[in-house]
């Protein structure tokens, strides 16, 4: 399955221990699509495992992504384990 889409929105934030960050496109109040990076900041400055997220809670798990490339103007995401209804 291949996903595409333009993110015309980046969202960060930090919760006490917990950091969101989220990619959406169409509008903030009801965005098509959404990507969402959580990872948990212990106390000892290691950043925990990522879960990751595609437009709702049944396509996401932590330890999914096998590899994440940012490049000039895209993000390519490669995950290593079935997601909901999303293939590898």
């Amino acid at each position: 399955m291949h996903i595409e889409f333009t993110a015309t929105t980046l969202f960060a934030e930090n919760e006490e221990d917990v950091a969101y960050f989220s990619l959406m496109d169409g509008g903030e109040d009801e965005p098509e699509n959404i990507l969402i990076f959580q990872t948990m900041l212990p106390s000892t400055g290691e950043v925990g495992d990522i879960h990751f997220e595609y437009n709702d809670q049944s396509n996401g798990a932590y330890g999914a992504i096998a590899s994440c490339r940012l490049g000039r103007g895209s993000l390519h995401i490669t995950l290593q384990k079935q997601l909901g209804q999303l293939e590898v």
